[in-house]
C-alpha cells in the first residue's frame, strides 16, 4: 500500500519542484514584511502612543478592506495572466493594461466622494467627524495599495515570483520603515501615511516599466479582456468584502462607542492575527496560479493530493502556535509596543484563538478560486459577516459599553470558525478532500498539553517571565514537539519530506547529467 502511494506521487513531486522555490522565496518575503510591519507598529506604539497607533492601524484596516473592492482584479488577474501565459493566442500584458484602466477608473470613482465630504466618512470609518483628517491619507495609502495590487498580480500570474517579491519587499517593508523613521519627528499620523501612499504609489510604476515595454498594441483586445477580468472577479468583489468586513467593522464599531485608545487592543489583536497568517498565505499566492494551471491541463487527483496533505498540515502546525502565542501573548505584547498596552490583553488573547481557523481560511481561499468559477469564497464569506453582525448587534443592546471590546472579538472567533468550517466544506465539494481529524487528533491534544505546561511555568513565574525566558521556553516545546510529530510520522508529514528531498535528489542527479 505505502509502496503505490510513494510511486503515485513522485509524479507530483517531479512537477512540484518549482512550487517548493517559489514558496521558499515568498515566505522569506512574508517574513521579511512581518518583520518590518511588527517594527512600523511598535514604534508608534512606543514613540507616538495609544490613539495615533490607533489612527493608524485603522487607516490600515479601512484601507485593506476597501482594498477588497478593486473588482476582484487582485485574483482575477493572476488567473488571467497564467492561463495567457501558457497560450499563444492571448497576451498577458493585454490583461494588464486592462485590469490597469479599469482600477484607475474605479478608484477615482470610489475615493472621489471621500473627499468631498470628509466629516461624513471620517465620522463613519473613524466614529468621530473630528477625524475628517485622516480620510486624505486614507485615499493616498489606497491609492498605493490599488497601484502595487495591480503590478504584483501581473507578475503573480506569470510566476515571476523573484520580481513579485521584490516588489513586495519594497512596497511592504522598505517603504513603511523610511517613511516613519524620517517622519516620526512630525507626530502626525496624516503626513507619515500619505509619504507611504505616494512613495508605494511611485514604486509600483518604476516595477511597471518593463511590463509596459512587453506591450504589443496589435494584441491588445482591452474589451474583452476588461469583459473576462470583470466575470470573474466582480462576483467575488462580496466575498472579500466579507472577509475584511470580519476586520474591520469592529474596530469602526467599536470607534463609536469607546474611545479610540481603547480600540487599539482589538486592532493589536486583529495585527497580531493576520501577521501570524505569513505562516499560510505563501501557499494561497503561489497555489493560486500553479492549481489553475494544473486544472486547466486535467491533474485534479494532483491537485486533491497535494491540498488533502496541505489541509493536515495547517491544522498541525496552527493549533500549536495558537496555543503558545496566547499563553505568552502579554509578554509579546510588553515586548512589542510597551508595558502601557498589557492592561487589556484579554481581547487580544480572544481574537487570537481564531488563529488556527483564520490560517486554514487563508491557505485555501485561493485554491477554491482556481477549483471553481462559482464564487463559492463569495458566499463563504457574506455568511460569515452575517454572523459576526448578528452577534455584534446583539451585544451593543445588551452589553455595557467596557464589555464591548470583549463582546466583539468574541463574536470576530465565532465568526472566523464559520468562515473555516465553510471553507474545508467547499474543499470537499470541490476536490473530494474530508477534513483529516485522525491525522490530526493526537497532535492537537499534543499542543494542548504543551500549552499547558507553557501555562504552568507561567504562572510559576509570577507571569513576569522575560523575552529571553520565552525564547528558551518555545525553544524547548518546539523540539517536543517536532520530536512527537517525526514519531508518528503521519501520512502527510512522510509527503511533504519526500517532496523536499527527491526533489533536491533530482536536482542533483539533473546537474550531474549536464
Amino acid at each position: 500500500m505505502s509502496i503505490a502511494i510513494i510511486s503515485n506521487s513522485i509524479p507530483v513531486q517531479k512537477r512540484f519542484h518549482p512550487l517548493l522555490r517559489d514558496l521558499g522565496l515568498t515566505s522569506a518575503t512574508q517574513v521579511v514584511t512581518f518583520v518590518a510591519g511588527m517594527v512600523v507598529i511598535s514604534t508608534f506604539g512606543r514613540l507616538l502612543g495609544a490613539a495615533l497607533l490607533a489612527e493608524y492601524l485603522l487607516i490600515r484596516r479601512v484601507a485593506a478592506w476597501l482594498n477588497g473592492t478593486q473588482l476582484g482584479l487582485g485574483v482575477s488577474l493572476p488567473r488571467c495572466v497564467a492561463y495567457a501565459s501558457g497560450n499563444s493566442t492571448r497576451s498577458p500584458e493585454s490583461y494588464f493594461v486592462a485590469a490597469t484602466i479599469s482600477l484607475c477608473i474605479f478608484t477615482a470613482a470610489l475615493l472621489l466622494p471621500f473627499n468631498l465630504l470628509p466629516a461624513t466618512f471620517g465620522r463613519l470609518f473613524f466614529g468621530d467627524a473630528r477625524l475628517q483628517n485622516l480620510i486624505l491619507p486614507l485615499s493616498f495609502f489606497f491609492t498605493g495599495l490599488v497601484t502595487h495590487a495591480v503590478v504584483y498580480g501581473y507578475y503573480r500570474g506569470c510566476l515571476r515570483m523573484g520580481v513579485a517579491n521584490i516588489l513586495q519587499c519594497s512596497n511592504l517593508a522598505a517603504v513603511p520603515l523610511i517613511c516613519l523613521g524620517t517622519l516620526f519627528h512630525t507626530h502626525s499620523v496624516t503626513v507619515i501615511v500619505i509619504a507611504m501612499g505616494t512613495l508605494t504609489t511611485l514604486s509600483s510604476l518604476l516595477f511597471a516599466l518593463p511590463i509596459v515595454r512587453l506591450i504589443n498594441p496589435s494584441c491588445l483586445r482591452i474589451k474583452e479582456h476588461v469583459y473576462e477580468l470583470m466575470s470573474y472577479g466582480l462576483r467575488r468583489v462580496p466575498g472579500y468584502l466579507s472577509g475584511g468586513s470580519l476586520f474591520t467593522l469592529g474596530p469602526v464599531i467599536a470607534a463609536h462607542y469607546v474611545s479610540i485608545d481603547h480600540v487599539a487592543h482589538l486592532l493589536l489583536g486583529i495585527s497580531m492575527l493576520t501577521a501570524v497568517s505569513i505562516s499560510t498565505e505563501p501557499l494561497g499566492l503561489i497555489l493560486l496560479s500553479k492549481v489553475s494551471m494544473m486544472l486547466a491541463q486535467n491533474r485534479k487527483e494532483e491537485v486533491r493530493l497535494c491540498v488533502k496533505h496541505l489541509l493536515a498540515t495547517v491544522v498541525a502546525f496552527s493549533v500549536f502556535v495558537t496555543v503558545q502565542v496566547d499563553v505568552f501573548v502579554d509578554v509579546l505584547v510588553r515586548a512589542w509596543v510597551g508595558p502601557s498596552f498589557t492592561g487589556h490583553t484579554l481581547v487580544i488573547r480572544i481574537v487570537l484563538l481564531a488563529t488556527p481557523f483564520y490560517l486554514l481560511t487563508v491557505a485555501f481561499r485561493s485554491i477554491i478560486d482556481a477549483g471553481s468559477f462559482k464564487a463559492y469564497g463569495t458566499r463563504n464569506g457574506l455568511i460569515s459577516v452575517i454572523v459576526f453582525l448578528l452577534l455584534v448587534g446583539i451585544e451593543i443592546i445588551v452589553l455595557p459599553a467596557h464589555l464591548l471590546l470583549g463582546g466583539i472579538a468574541a463574536a470576530l472567533l465565532i465568526a472566523l470558525i464559520t468562515l473555516a468550517w465553510l471553507t474545508q466544506a467547499t474543499l470537499r465539494l470541490l476536490f473530494q478532500v474530508s477534513f483529516p481529524w485522525r491525522d490530526s487528533i493526537s497532535l492537537v491534544v499534543l499542543s494542548l498539553l504543551l500549552g499547558g505546561a507553557a501555562l504552568l511555568i507561567h504562572w510559576n513565574g509570577g507571569f513576569r517571565t522575560s523575552v529571553p525566558e520565552l525564547l528558551i521556553i518555545e525553544v524547548v516545546l518546539s523540539v517536543l514537539f517536532v520530536s512527537a510529530l517525526i514519531r508518528q510520522d503521519p501520512p502527510w508529514l512522510q509527503f511533504l519530506c519526500r517532496t523536499i528531498f527527491v526533489q533536491r535528489d533530482v536536482a542533483v542527479e539533473e546537474s550531474v547529467a549536464g
